[in-house]
């Protein structure tokens, strides 16, 4: 239950923009082909814990002990009539794609620009919202703040009801510091803070709780780091879960942690599982390389050469080959790296 909140609100994050810019729904909001790659950070030097208390103008935060870690994940904004399950929730002009993981959303204009969430499902989650979740209120900027009450159904091996709210607040500006000296300044720091108290019929279930900090620097789109703190309690229980996951950008992220010693274990593939092609992507200039695919017992089956740089992407086809379990290894000079992937009808 505890990866549902963290996943199906973490949506804010998209939402907000550095100081010195007032940043428009045109030009902030996600929309059809957008794609966001981050890093899971690995957090155990904060000893004393991660700086999230510090908050007011021309604040500083200091990240600079965070270190990579193998776990990658990606987003990616479609159209909802690419996508079936969509229908069943009315107006929503926006999907996101997290894994097997699908969000719903509405873009208005009117009466005021404005971000809904209208639901999510996956394998085993269904949440339909009968009174959305506002995630952004257009144009945002330091001092913005707002709340807005939720309610909807929710289905996890039992079927209940919701409610709750969403308050949202640009608290913080200043400097992010990050791995290797890397230091960004104008930074806009929007805290989410998220409760959900869920209901079987008339009996009280259990409250969520989410705190999300994010930090944005005009040079991208979507946050340069992520910090999201959730709390579940359960009826009965004796004490609450709780988790933290902190995630970078990775285009931006990246040019400062460990794990860049080996620039080819920066590229992105995906979907993962795939069917008939994958995307490879990197934020980084990696130039060219060498793609192989390796089955199950070891057998290449597929090769090719490309050239990565920047934010270029390369599409690979793979509809010759059988369906079942690969290795995917890149190569370039002296380096290379190695991938599961997946392929399925």
């Amino acid at each position: 239950m505890k990866t549902f909140f963290v996943i199906c609100l973490s949506i804010v994050t998209v939402f907000s923009q550095a100081q010195s810019l007032v940043l428009t729904q045109a030009a902030y909001e996600p929309v059809i082909g957008d794609s966001s790659f981050y890093h899971v950070l690995d957090t155990s030097a904060f000893g004393s814990g991660l700086p999230v208390n510090i908050n007011g103008n021309n604040s500083t935060w200091n990240f600079s002990a965070l270190i990579s870690t193998a776990v990658k994940a990606n987003s990616s904004y479609v159209d909802p009539i690419t996508v079936p399950s969509a229908s069943a929730y009315a107006g929503t002009n926006l999907v996101q794609k997290q894994g097997g993981l699908l969000n719903y959303f509405k873009s208005v204009v009117t009466p005021s620009p404005q971000t809904e969430m209208l639901g999510l499902s996956s394998n085993t989650l269904n949440l339909n919202f009968t009174n959305s979740a506002i995630l952004a209120k257009f144009p945002v900027s330091y001092g913005n703040s707002f709340t807005d009450n939720i309610a909807g159904t929710f289905n996890f091996s039992v079927s209940g009801t919701f409610n709750g709210s969403v308050s949202t607040s640009a608290d913080g500006a200043g400097t992010l510091q990050l791995p290797n000296g890397l230091s960004l300044s104008n930074v806009l720091r929007v805290k989410s803070v998220q409760t959900i108290n869920l209901s079987l019929g008339i009996i009280p279930f259990g409250t969520a709780k989410q705190t999300v900090y994010n930090y944005f620097h005009s040079s991208q789109k979507f946050p340069i780091l992520n910090v999201t703190y959730t709390s579940l309690s359960i009826i009965g229980s004796t004490s609450p879960s709780v988790s933290a996951v902190v995630t970078g950008n990775s285009k931006t992220i990246i040019v400062g942690l460990e794990e860049m010693g080996n620039t080819l274990s920066h590229l992105m593939v995906y979907p993962n599982p795939a069917r008939d092609a994958i995307l490879i992507q990197s934020g980084l200039d990696v130039g060219e390389i060498i793609v192989e695919l390796f089955d199950s017992k070891g057998s290449r089956v597929y090769a090719t050469q490309r050239t990565l740089n920047g934010t270029s992407s390369e599409v690979i086809s793979l509809s010759d080959l059988p369906r079942g379990f690969y290795f995917i290894t890149f190569k370039s000079g002296s380096q290379s790296f190695q991938r599961k992937l997946i392929l399925q009808d």
